[in-house]
């Protein structure tokens, strides 16, 4: 079913604004979440945009009624007149995603800001471009695959499409290089009509991490000319992620910062940019062509002027003088040896993946917005110097204990072992303040465990907040919030074994480091504690260059 809206506020003169973003409001139900759906909303109103696209999956944990009123509606809901959502698999917690429908349709509404109850796609048209939400949980409305009534849809409102440029917009992505999923192919007939059709972008979530990626063809092949580009914006406030497997195409990553992206829609091109909540400082902006828009067949001037240097082992920096364009670069890649190793919009780029005592050559090419490509410039040639030789660290915790949802208020830090179990539920708290790593390359981090009472599961590792905690006063209440990802896993222990298992993408330099150990099984494990002396006690070994 196609439903066309039109937006309020879109007669101004200058371009429209769009902001964008999902997997946002925590509700009653959640446990451990960032919850920062208030910062990201109040970015809203600084940028006051036309229109507000929430990207899926926007109240947790099943979206119902009572929840949208009562947690996404005081934030993100302040801008409801505008907003045009995209439905995540969450909404679908409450059967036919009804509190979803409820919200923005209006209590037992057929259709409206949000389309038809029983499609939950719809497209408009804002300035000179067309938008295109869809629905991405599959299960629920018939499948995504080629010949999908959502798939035959979407091709007839494209070649219905006669606007420059053209935005769609769901909950799960194409591709990912998240730690949880890598993406689904099952979106790829989506994507197929998109790139058949020219579109220019795709704005996807349910990864809550913010992720680039080159404009690509339904099969994943970079296509800067008629490419689509995928960008993942499952930052709204819910809880972070992290990243795995970079994934082809992949140009910018980053897993911290919560907030929203802001796209301004020109008639022949777009303007995006990242905007974090106060106190983050990553960001991400540029600005790409319309595929229909003012052809450019014009390549931009080879950069010049390009040194590198290698200030470490493990590091070659790069530094060049900026190509000139008839319209403008919109990014650089980086060569070396012949084979294309990074992208970036500056001029200058770090490699981080080089070898010791090694000898590389580089060079750089420019690329406008057009996909157009420069002259290769000048190589610049560097050996790296050899590695220094590898120091091991050894660190006891400065606070480990042991807290028990049975008993939320009593503090049990002070215990000569601490304890893992899933009935009842106790977890492991530890924290270690490290120094002398600063300036130096984090080869490997173990943690390593004295198992006092063996199970058969010794605890599954996770990312703690370093907010200060004590051993004497933390409680389950207390204790600081524990990172979402499993780091690592102990399997099955034995009384009187030491456990070693790999924690290393928790440590990066000097500072402290935090861990919570969790358990599925009901077979408590303990090991020895700081108060058991230092032959038992945890420890943190950590090896640099």
């Amino acid at each position: 079913m196609l439903v066309t809206l039109a937006l309020a506020g879109t007669a101004s003169a200058a371009d429209p604004v769009i902001v964008a973003a999902g997997d946002i409001a925590c509700g009653k139900e959640t446990v451990g979440g960032a919850c920062k759906q208030k910062a990201t909303s109040d970015l809203i109103g600084q940028i006051a945009p036309q229109a507000v696209l929430p990207l899926g999956d926007e109240q947790y944990e099943y979206g119902q009624l009572s929840n949208f009123v009562k947690f996404y509606d005081p934030t993100w809901g302040r801008y409801k007149s505008v907003t045009r959502p995209a439905t995540g698999n969450h909404e679908y917690g409450t059967p036919g995603a009804a509190g979803y429908f409820d919200y923005f349709n209006g209590f037992g509404v057929a259709s409206g800001a949000a389309g038809s109850r029983t499609t939950g796609y719809y497209s408009f048209d804002l300035g000179s471009w067309h938008l295109i939400a869809l629905n991405s949980n599959c299960e629920q409305i018939g499948g995504c695959g080629v010949g999908s009534a959502q798939e035959r849809w979407l091709r007839q409102d494209l070649a219905a499409n006669a606007n420059k440029c053209t935005i769609a917009y769901m909950h799960h992505p194409r591709w990912s290089s998240d730690a949880n999923d890598l993406g689904d192919p099952a979106y790829a007939p989506f994507v197929q009509a998109l790139y058949d059709y020219r579109a220019e972008l795709l704005l996807v979530a349910h990864a809550h991490v913010y992720e680039r990626f080159a404009p690509q063809t339904a099969t994943g092949a970079a296509d800067y000319a008629s490419g689509v580009r995928q960008l993942i914006v499952g930052t709204g406030g819910k809880s972070e992620w992290g990243f795995t497997f970079p994934q082809p195409n992949s140009e910018v990553r980053n897993s911290t910062a919560f907030g929203v992206l802001k796209l301004t829609l020109h008639p022949w091109s777009y303007d995006w940019r990242f905007v974090p909540v106060a106190g983050s400082t990553f960001s991400d902006s540029g600005t790409a062509l319309c595929h229909k828009g003012v052809p450019d067949s014009s390549s931009p001037s080879a950069p010049t002027g390009l040194t590198a240097t290698a200030p470490s082992s493990s590091r070659v920096d790069l530094g060049w003088t900026a190509s000139t364009d008839n319209v403008g670069v919109a990014s650089y890649g980086v060569f070396r040896d012949g084979t294309q190793v990074g992208t970036t919009t500056s001029t200058s780029w770090s490699d981080s993946s080089v070898a010791a005592a090694t000898r590389y050559s580089y060079t750089v090419v420019a690329r406008d917005a057009a996909g157009n490509a420069s002259a290769a410039s000048s190589a610049a040639v560097v050996t790296t110097p050899a590695a220094p030789a590898p120091t091991t660290l050894t660190f006891s915790p400065s606070a480990d204990a042991t807290i028990d949802e049975s008993a939320p208020t009593t503090a049990l830090g002070t215990l000569d072992l601490v304890r893992v179990d899933n009935w009842p539920v106790n977890h492991i708290l530890l924290r270690f303040d490290l120094t002398g790593l600063a300036g130096r390359t984090v080869v490997s981090a173990k943690l390593r465990l004295l198992c006092t009472n063996g199970s058969d599961d010794g605890g599954r590792i996770h990312g703690l907040a370093t907010t200060p905690w004590g051993d004497a006063t933390v409680t389950w209440n207390t204790a600081p919030v524990g990172g979402a990802p499993t780091i690592a896993t102990l399997g099955a222990t034995a009384v009187g074994s030491w456990y070693t298992v790999d924690v290393t993408s928790l440590v990066a330099g000097d500072g402290p480091v935090g861990m919570r150990i969790d358990s599925w099984s009901g077979d408590g494990a303990t090991y020895g504690s700081r108060e058991a002396g230092a032959a038992s006690a945890p420890q943190l070994v950590v090896t640099v260059r």
